[in-house]
């Protein structure tokens, strides 16, 4: 039998773009294209070979025979030809070039089906991806495909873009039938679906769907899906739910883990759902024992009874539906009833709703308990602001309010890089603004965003973080009605059907005169619940209450109401001028109260807001009576003076910025006992180091700043 021509070759290959295509004649095109010989006749491949160059006279292989051939012209093809038998619905096929090879060409492998006695029907075209495996040279192909009739499989060899030939290196061809192990099959479609039984599966060949059914009885149902992927399976396993209509409910991936893959997914009505399983494009199938998986499928019954999983239908604790609440602040102290509920799917949230009288301003304590041992509860307090106008939750990544840093943004704490908003000034115009939440509360006609005023998880450059128990307080003093509080997983990825958590929600008065005005500006501190994260102070220090030395003296007091509060105060120049020396030693006294706030003061650089001093209550909170403490100069480890001058700036707050305290023993205290002329002799320096010029030089050891 003589050879065709790579000519003739060339042109059967340009008719395969239709499914179906001519079988060539028996007795091709006269030539020395082609070339290919099976290693099973102990023969080796050379462009003299004699047959295989057209789907006329191809080369028999059996299963599992590996085959040798050369692309040696342009536009050849070499084919090889299996026969399949009944029962045995895969085909094995792999091909590539020795890891050594250094080839132009790019195996590409169609496989046909011999539908008639003169037609092949396309099955798939394999063509290598150069460099996918380390093991091979120019590319590789190794899968699975189904062979959906038993019978004769045609295989055709040739360069991906019948351009390239190589007539020194060879590749190896191997094709082998199997039977499907996976009981399931035939089940690719909704119509074929399956009752997940218990029973292993295989996602055998490329392109395998399993689909499996379950019918939910009611629209409070749960779908409950546990998948087994072995550790030793070849990809992660993708899964799609759809209900009855084809819409998307739910989709995931399980990864190949020695651990069981759970989820319960939530439902809106009684129907029947399907759940659809492969491998992501590119994953070699498996049907080797070992890769198995296993899947559950079925229905429980959803333990969360209230629908409050978006912020419109936040719910108003003690009463009011979605609002307006039946328990709202109008100056007393309110304690709301707690609500019980569960995180009992991925991803959700659960939004509450708290109204209080215009122009007050309050803390919110919020207080979150659960025995859940899965889910790191995270609390949000989101409060509307009224600038922004939005029609859905997209237009609210941003808030309408122009920026250049984060302490633009007191309300979010974060100034966005430049982006496009409907917000911008400029339309088509990159601005930069202040971060939303992502959220649209609805108000009637249309809605305003919500600001991101405080998340529990939030943790400046690393990932966010909950716990089963999550408790903190924050001021309320935007002017709003409403406030909103969100419940959920830090991780937005865990879930517990089983055990409950537990909020309560309380407003209180704020304490603190000088904590209370609900404008910003006239507050004794900048507002930032992530004080690591804020390394410009200017904003506090342009708060600060200024003290003359008589008030200073005469006392001054607050209240660390909230968590991360902090309270400013300037003063001036303690130093007499008339008084002849550069410095002065000044006393201080202060009072930690009978609270879980450790009170510390520390005394700041005007010029630098570095400590000079600092001094706390050194023992454990909250003490069995109030605790009065000295810095007086008696000792180094007490020292503390000014310069003639200069001023100071005080900061007060819990020495961990994590307690707080708004009851009435919670009032912190703090004074100036004494100024007096020169620097005090037990001491050489402040806090920071620097020298109390020449009265202290001779000293030779410096006053520990309090850590």
């Amino acid at each position: 039998m003589r050879r065709a021509r790579g000519a003739c070759v060339a042109t059967f290959v340009g008719a395969l773009a239709i499914a179906s295509v001519l079988m060539a004649p028996l007795q091709g095109c006269s030539s020395n294209g082609g070339g290919s010989s099976s290693s099973g006749d102990g023969g080796s491949a050379s462009c003299a070979s004699n047959v295989g160059n057209s789907s006329g006279n191809p080369v028999t292989i059996t299963t599992g025979q590996t085959s040798t051939g050369m692309i040696c012209y342009q536009g050849v093809s070499n084919w090889y030809a299996i026969t399949v038998p009944a029962g045995s619905t895969l085909l094995d096929v792999s091909a590539a070039y020795p890891a050594s090879a250094q080839s132009q060409v790019q195996l590409d492998v169609k496989v046909y089906f011999h539908a008639t006695s003169s037609t092949l029907t396309l099955v798939q075209e394999l063509m290598a991806q150069t460099g996918t495996d380390a093991s091979t040279g120019p590319g590789a192909i190794k899968t699975t495909l189904l062979a959906t009739k038993p019978g004769q499989y045609y295989v055709q060899v040739s360069d991906a873009h019948n351009q390239n030939f190589d007539q020194t290196n060879a590749y190896s061809l191997t094709v082998g039938y199997a039977s499907d192990p996976d009981t399931h099959e035939p089940n690719d479609t909704t119509a074929m679906a399956k009752a997940a039984d218990g029973k292993p599966g295989w996602l055998a060949y490329q392109g395998d769907l399993d689909v499996f059914s379950t019918s939910a009885a009611s629209a409070n149902d749960l779908l409950a899906l546990a998948l087994v992927n072995p550790a030793s399976a070849p990809g992660p396993i993708t899964y799609v739910v759809n209900d009855s209509t084809g819409a998307t409910v739910a989709q995931g991936s399980a990864p190949a883990s020695a651990k069981t893959f759970s989820t319960v997914l939530a439902i809106t009505k009684a129907d029947t759902y399907y759940v659809t399983l492969s491998y992501p494009d590119g994953t070699v199938p498996s049907r080797a024992p070992a890769d198995g998986y296993t899947l559950t499928l079925g229905t429980l019954s959803n333990p969360d009874t209230v629908n409050n999983h978006t912020i419109a239908t936040a719910v108003c604790p003690g009463g009011g539906g979605s609002g307006p609440c039946s328990m709202a602040y109008t100056g007393n102290a309110v304690t709301l009833p707690a609500q019980m509920s569960f995180l009992a799917v991925p991803g959700q949230s659960d939004f509450y709703r708290v109204d209080v009288t215009s122009g007050a301003a309050l803390v919110l304590e919020m207080d979150l308990t659960s025995s859940s041992s899965t889910v790191k509860y995270a609390l949000d307090l989101l409060t509307p602001d009224p600038g922004s106008s939005c029609q859905t939750d997209s237009d609210c990544q941003a808030l309408n309010q122009q920026c250049s840093k984060d302490t633009d943004c007191e309300l979010s704490h974060a100034c966005l890089p430049a982006g496009m908003s409907q917000f911008c000034p400029t339309s088509g115009v990159a601005c930069q603004l202040c971060q939303g939440a992502g959220l649209c509360i609805p108000t009637g006609s249309g809605g305003v965003c919500a600001a991101p005023q405080f998340l529990s998880a939030f943790s400046p450059g690393q990932a966010p973080s909950g716990a089963a128990s999550v408790s903190s307080a924050q001021p309320l003093f935007s002017n709003a009605t409403s406030y909103y509080v969100r419940v959920h997983d830090a991780t937005n990825a865990n879930y517990d059907d089983k055990n409950p958590y537990t909020l309560t929600l309380k407003m209180v008065p704020e304490p603190d005169p000088l904590d209370r005005s609900t404008t910003a500006s006239q507050r004794n501190n900048f507002y930032d619940p992530y004080p690591t994260a804020m390394t410009d102070r200017t904003p506090d220090k342009m708060r600060a209450v200024p003290l003359t030395l008589a008030q200073a003296q005469a006392g001054v007091t607050g209240y660390i109401s909230y968590q991360t509060d902090e309270d400013w105060f300037s003063l001036g120049s303690l130093c007499d001028p008339d008084a002849g020396a550069t410095n002065c030693g000044i006393d201080f006294q202060w009072l930690q109260p009978v609270s879980n706030v450790k009170v510390a003061i520390f005394v700041l650089s005007a010029d630098t807001l570095l400590p000079e001093e600092s001094f706390a209550y050194s023992g454990t909170v909250p003490p069995a009576s109030p605790v009065t403490g000295n810095m007086d100069n008696s000792s180094c480890s007490t020292c503390s003076f000014g310069t003639v001058g200069k001023g100071v700036y005080v900061q007060v707050t819990d020495l961990h910025e994590k307690a707080w305290d708004y009851g009435g023993g919670g009032q912190y205290s703090f004074k100036v006992t004494s100024v007096t002329s020169g620097c005090p002799g037990v001491c050489n320096g402040a806090g920071n180091g620097s020298m109390c010029v020449s009265e202290c030089a001779a000293k030779n050891t410096c006053c520990p700043m309090l850590q």
